[in-house]
């Protein structure tokens, strides 16, 4: 039975939170490195703001209100990280730790979103591309967590869309 627009829009703005959040994440970590890795999270940040405003036009189009503004938590490390990043040299296990932990919450959110009934066939389209270029980036994210190079993560598979998804 397809889903209430209500409850539709209220999974869109929750995406739009944790997309928020993860961009927090993936900015504040790109402040404390260097080189290629700083321009791949700037580069994974940007994404998630263009996927942000996708899923607030989705949102107006079905008649809500966009979420405006990541979870205070995030917004309160952020800030944390940032006034740490000038006193303290971070180590980058815990740079890349942060943004793969935010980026997994993403994938969790996305996955549970993309299970659920009723979502309109554009907005399901769009959402499992986001959903496999933020597990693309989540695999990525894990590999330099552990010490490897760009070079290595590139050779590690995306995840598949959800198999309730997939099979739609």
């Amino acid at each position: 039975m397809p889903q209430r627009s209500s409850t539709v829009r209220a999974a869109l703005n929750r995406l739009i939170v944790v997309c928020r959040d993860e961009v927090m994440a993936l900015e504040a970590a790109a402040l404390t490195v260097g080189g290629e890795r700083k321009r791949r999270l700037e580069q994974q940040a940007s994404r998630r703001v263009i996927f942000q405003r996708d899923l607030a036009r989705a949102v107006a189009t079905l008649g809500g209100v966009p979420a405006k503004g990541g979870s205070p938590r995030h917004r309160l490390a952020r800030a944390l990280a940032i006034a740490r990043s000038f006193f303290v040299r971070s180590r980058r296990v815990e740079i890349y730790d942060a943004c793969a932990r935010a980026t997994d919450k993403s994938a969790r959110v996305y996955a549970a979103v993309l299970k659920s009934d009723g979502l309109p066939g554009d907005v399901l389209f769009g959402l499992e591309g986001q959903y496999r270029e933020i597990e693309s980036d989540r695999n990525e994210l894990c590999w330099l967590r552990f010490g490897s190079s760009l070079t290595q993560s590139s050779s590690v598979p995306s995840a598949p869309v959800p198999a309730a998804v997939a099979t739609t």
